[in-house]
């Protein structure tokens, strides 16, 4: 992640007269950086401990600070802090190129040179409602943006700056009441596609988007994800497939899916029909929805599949569905047959706290167990009245 202001030249970094500074360099006995400068008159030396030039230069900061302070407790600027998180882990994330993005925002908005123990909740709050005056850029104009998003993108990412500032960095942050800054958020969605919903569907969706779609409701992959499969992930010999999930963690296992003798057919007729990496494919149509001739398949798209599956949906009159309820369609049938601790392995979840949503399943079925039990109660002979008196 690029440092926000020393990239840039901003003269705040190098007052005249109040820091000079020796540019970090490696001593011949030692693997590790060395930072020297002078404070008003006195020189401060030492090891950064870092073999790493860029996270020497972020000890070299602390130092730095706290010889301005003059506390003995390490301080670090919010700049500072978010560069070291970069570089130890936020770097290492799936979607990094977003997040570094958001990250960058999120201190900018703060204030990249203030002590990240200054930061406080109403700073947050402020920072939350330039985020929400922001929205989201789709098509031609500003989405809103739903509380999940502006929690995600600003107090819990900002979180984990504080984190690693305090567990790794080992400097003074600011005591934060996080319940008092997180928004509140809407319940999950709990949409279902029917049997009569699902097809109608199939009869309105595009046939060479047939497979994706029973392959997502089969292993409740995300959109992106079931897009994202190659000839690499399957493993047609193990029946496996090691999907590439969305924001793994570092060091994380990849997502692991038995293959169906349904999933084989799917995957083995679709790599049948094309050469390229990328499993799933499409025929390329003209304007007016028909396949164009002598036009060999290319593979699919996230915008080609978003535009015929609103197509197929508004043509099917299927309201209030989106493709992510796929996933949770797919949870809630596994749920019914083989219960919460499978459906956690199928869809790939952390914790069992995650797969509690689809508790309602079993809920269900349970009184439509109890309420089969009370009709076979009623209907045996030996519980109507008397039947004890007529033995």
């Amino acid at each position: 992640m690029p440092n926000l202001f020393r990239e840039r030249g901003d003269p705040r970094l190098t007052k005249p007269g109040s820091i000079a500074t020796m540019p970090i360099h490696m001593h011949k006995k030692s693997p590790y950086y060395q930072y020297e400068f002078q404070w008003n008159g006195r020189r401060f030396r030492g090891t950064t401990g870092e073999t790493s030039k860029r996270r020497a230069q972020i000890v070299e900061e602390q130092e730095k600070l706290k010889a301005k302070t003059g506390s003995n407790k390490p301080q670090a600027t919010l700049d500072c802090a978010a560069e070291s998180y970069w570089q130890h882990r936020g770097q290492l994330a799936v979607r990094a190129k977003a997040d570094e993005q958001r990250l960058l925002r999120l201190i900018q908005a703060l204030g990249p040179q203030k002590l990240i123990s200054e930061v406080s909740e109403p700073d947050l709050l402020d920072s939350i409602q330039k985020r929400r005056k922001e929205g989201s850029l789709r098509g031609k104009g500003r989405a809103h943006l739903s509380n999940a998003t502006i929690n995600r993108t600003t107090v819990q990412l900002f979180k984990r700056v504080h984190t690693h500032a305090r567990v790794r960095m080992k400097v003074e942050v600011s005591e934060i009441d996080w319940r008092a800054v997180i928004l509140r958020e809407a319940d999950p969605r709990s949409r279902e596609l029917t049997a009569g919903e699902e097809r109608s569907l199939f009869e309105h969706l595009r046939t060479d988007l047939h497979p994706i779609t029973r392959f997502a409701l089969a292993t409740g992959l995300r959109k992106e994800d079931a897009i994202r499969v190659k000839r690499g992930d399957v493993d047609f010999d193990a029946r496996q497939l090691h999907a590439r999930i969305k924001s793994p963690k570092p060091g994380r296992k990849p997502h692991r899916i038995w293959l169906t003798d349904e999933l084989v057919q799917i995957l083995q007729h679709e790599m049948s029909l094309h050469k390229f990496e990328q499993v799933f494919s499409a025929v390329p149509h003209d304007t007016h929805g028909r396949p164009k001739r002598n036009c060999a398949r290319r593979p699919l798209t996230v915008s080609t599949l978003r535009y015929q599956w609103d197509k197929a949906l508004a043509a099917a009159k299927i309201v209030d569905f989106r493709w992510h309820d796929l996933r949770h369609t797919a949870g809630s049938r596994c749920a019914r047959v083989a219960g919460l601790n499978v459906t956690k392995d199928l869809l790939g979840h952390e914790s069992i706290a995650t797969t509690a949503r689809y508790a309602h399943t079993a809920s269900e079925d349970m009184i439509t167990a109890m309420n089969a039990m009370s009709l076979a109660a009623k209907s045996d002979p030996r519980n109507t009245p008397g039947a004890d008196d007529q033995k």
